[in-house]
């Protein structure tokens, strides 16, 4: 099924290269069963996602760590759209988060006539993002206790050492202790969330190309 699905894109990918020069140049990138991620769903979860490229990742590292994150949301959803639902509020919620990562709402405009998209093309491909969102809410519901001596660890270990690299005065341990216990925990949620998205995917064929 899903090899007649990548043939007919590939046709209709043709037909457009050739009959107008405004049509960007397209390719495959991942196939999850008979989901399809192309390069340009990859170039514009760059622009309207609030993923942000770390600070000394290339650009091919960051591009193929946002294409794993656009293969775990297809993933998500696929295996929970029945379970899911996707009110108006939260497709307008998310569209806000587009507009402030992008910067304005003139500029979203810019983006989706650039890749010949309308509002419901848009709405069609922040859906699995946003049941992804849902998901992992409901689902998991992680709760991480942080244990104050690790705190305490974090604090002398990295966060002083940092500031005083950076010639910065160090806050004192209990005005900062509630950020370094928020990212500890953040830590530790994106441990167990990477080990149910890595069991999860062992129930989809996933094909790269990259």
């Amino acid at each position: 099924m899903y090899f007649k699905k990548i043939i007919l894109i590939f046709l209709l990918l043709s037909f457009c290269i050739l009959h107008s020069s405004e049509i960007l140049i397209d390719r495959i990138v991942a196939i999850i069963n008979d989901e399809i991620i192309t390069m340009s769903d990859l170039d514009l979860a760059v622009k309207l996602y609030p993923i942000f490229r770390n600070p000394n990742e290339d650009e091919k590292e960051y591009y193929n760590r946002i294409l794993e994150e656009l293969i775990n949301y297809k993933i998500v959803f696929l295996e929970y759209k029945n379970e899911f639902s996707i009110t108006e509020q939260e497709y307008y919620n998310f569209q806000t988060i587009i507009i402030k990562k992008i910067g304005s709402y003139k500029n979203l405009i810019k983006v989706l006539k650039k890749y010949n998209m309308n509002w419901q093309d848009l709405k069609e491909f922040i859906k699995f993002k946003i049941i992804y969102d849902k998901v992992i809410k409901n689902k998991l519901q992680l709760r991480i206790y942080v244990k104050y001596k690790d705190i305490e660890d974090f604090y002398k270990n990295n966060y002083l050492r940092v500031q005083k690299n950076l010639k910065l005065n160090p806050k004192s341990l209990i005005e900062i202790a509630p950020l370094i216990e928020e990212h500890l925990a953040n830590i530790r949620k994106r441990k167990i969330l990477n080990e149910w998205i890595k069991e999860l995917r062992k129930n989809f064929k996933i094909i790269k190309n990259f």
